[in-house]
């Protein structure tokens, strides 16, 4: 069965494919390009074809059991107005065909996370960094004569990559026990190397590498596995800690270590064993926090991944320089602390409190169905420079009816605590600060300082 598109968007108009039926092909017939609104999903049991056409998707794309979706000599785009905002999700026994194909997903790239037995095949296809794929369970990946992004993978997934340019880099997650020994990690060309015979122990996953040019290396180290990593270069490391409670120092967001080890005493509960011989970090050294997390990080440059509940993290004279919230909550204590280059909320709950600047230039990736309540510190004086005791302050919402946020009285020092519950409608607006006439004070951003000075009259 062939479907077409009803018209060109030159002409204002936009083809909408409605549903799907088992064996549907779309292609170009002379029209530049098709646009499809909403969610695409091929279910079980269907394929569906995409060829010799341009395919606006303006949502998800998920590939059901045992569906096949195919997209051959075409260009598969799916603008993000977020970061990962849309994905492409291949479930248990599906199949993601890309051939002889570009993939254009601005301004963040998209992700493929394959699962089950599915199989990921990508060949003659143009992705670049817009391409990024995720390996998980007993997925398999075949990459031939292709230009991708950076590939996770992790469990016992397969990946096969030949004849290709990784753009990004490649990251080994390794968990659930695995150890590995692993060395001569480096950016550049790879005649051949595999998983099976450079690296030790129980790597439960398979890569194989031919004739390729690889960007770089990351590794995901989460409890209880083990790894060693000698005289490389790695894009990245980031440590999973999940029920653990302890004290981190001294990291360096891009440094070279010349023997460096999780200390276990500083730890309780259960932690990774990493060891760095002669490594040199060239972007991030990053944390995984899982559940019941509580963490000090002291004189740090670190990048924060938040995966889980209860958190309680202490922040100390560091500078966090990516911070990305995926259904978490916690309490995050600063003492002279900075965030910059970029943060990221999905479904989280944070609180924030503290000394802690946020760079303007600061990018939002995305702030989805959640909230980050921030304490701001407020020091009140009258026009002689004298603490005002007692001072009554009032937030408002900066919304129509300006109900009341918060309120508090400053103590004996003149000092008082208001919270701001910013949102993804809000983080933007500035919340009015009113005095006990109703004079405004000052407003408060949650890009701007943590402590303010006002003055009464």
């Amino acid at each position: 069965m062939v479907v077409g598109p009803a018209s060109r968007l030159g002409e204002g108009l936009a083809f909408t494919l409605l549903s799907l039926f088992l064996g549907i092909t779309v292609c170009g017939l002379g029209a530049e390009r098709v646009v499809h609104e909403g969610d695409l999903v091929v279910g079980v049991g269907e394929t569906l074809v995409i060829e010799n056409v341009t395919y606006e998707q303006r949502g998800d794309i998920r590939v059901e059991a045992t569906g096949h979706l195919a997209v051959r000599n075409a260009t598969l785009e799916i603008p993000q107005g977020y970061c990962d905002q849309y994905g492409i999700r291949v479930k248990d026994q599906g199949v993601l065909e890309l051939q002889r194909s570009t993939v254009s997903a601005p301004p963040s790239g998209v992700r493929v996370d394959s699962y089950g037995t599915s199989r990921v095949l990508v060949s003659g296809t143009n992705g670049g960094w817009h391409l990024t794929l995720w390996v998980w369970e007993d997925s398999e990946l075949v990459v031939s004569d292709s230009e991708i992004g950076t590939v996770d993978l992790g469990d016992r997934a397969a990946v096969s990559l030949s004849a290709s340019v990784v753009d990004g880099f490649i990251r080994l997650n390794l968990s659930q026990g695995c150890a590995m020994t692993v060395a001569d990690l480096r950016k550049g060309h790879l005649d051949a190397w595999s998983t099976r015979t450079d690296a030790s122990g129980s790597v439960p996953f398979s890569l194989t590498i031919a004739d390729c040019d690889i960007g770089g290396w990351g590794v995901i180290v989460c409890e209880p596995a083990s790894v060693e990593v000698l005289d490389s270069e790695l894009e990245g490391i980031e440590i999973g800690l999940h029920d653990t409670a302890g004290w981190i120092r001294d990291l360096s967001q891009a440094a070279h270590y010349v023997s460096w080890q999780l200390a276990r005493s500083d730890f309780t509960g259960p932690t990774p064993a990493v060891r760095l011989l002669n490594v040199s970090i060239l972007s991030a050294f990053g944390l995984m926090l899982g559940d019941n997390c509580s963490v000090r990080i002291d004189d740090s440059n670190v990048a924060l991944t938040l995966v889980g509940r209860n958190l309680d993290v202490a922040l100390s004279a560091s500078t966090c320089t990516w911070l990305g919230s995926h259904s978490s909550s916690g309490r995050f204590r600063f003492t002279d602390c900075v965030v910059r280059n970029y943060v990221k909320f999905y479904d989280s709950s944070l609180h924030w409190s503290g000394s802690v600047a946020i760079a303007r230039d600061i990018e939002v990736g995305a702030w989805v169905n959640s909230t980050v309540r921030r304490v701001y510190d407020l020091q009140v004086s009258d026009r002689a420079g004298r603490a005002v005791v007692g001072a009554e302050l009032t937030l408002r919402s900066p919304s129509a009816g300006r109900r009341v946020l918060s309120t508090d009285k400053t103590d004996q020092k003149g000092h008082a605590e208001l919270t701001v519950p910013f949102t993804a409608e809000d983080w933007q607006r500035e919340f009015p600060v009113l005095d006990a006439s109703g004079r405004a004070l000052a407003t408060l951003r949650f890009l701007g300082p943590a402590s303010l000075e006002l003055q009464v009259r």
